[in-house]
């Protein structure tokens, strides 16, 4: 990652439609907002070399 860290607090938040929004991928099991980064792993594959930008973000 390259950049600042967004970081702050909320009350309530609908973790799963924000996931949704941000990924494109529902997640079953989030932890106060925190997701496992194992699941980023086995959900997202690593870009290919060839991949375009467009892919790689």
């Amino acid at each position: 990652m390259d950049g600042f860290v967004l970081i702050g607090s909320t009350q309530f938040a609908d973790w799963g439609a924000i996931c949704y929004d941000l990924l494109g991928a529902i997640l079953d099991n989030i932890y106060r907002g925190r997701i496992e980064m194992g699941w980023l792993r086995d959900t997202f594959l690593k870009p290919e070399d060839d991949s375009t930008e467009v892919e790689r973000i």
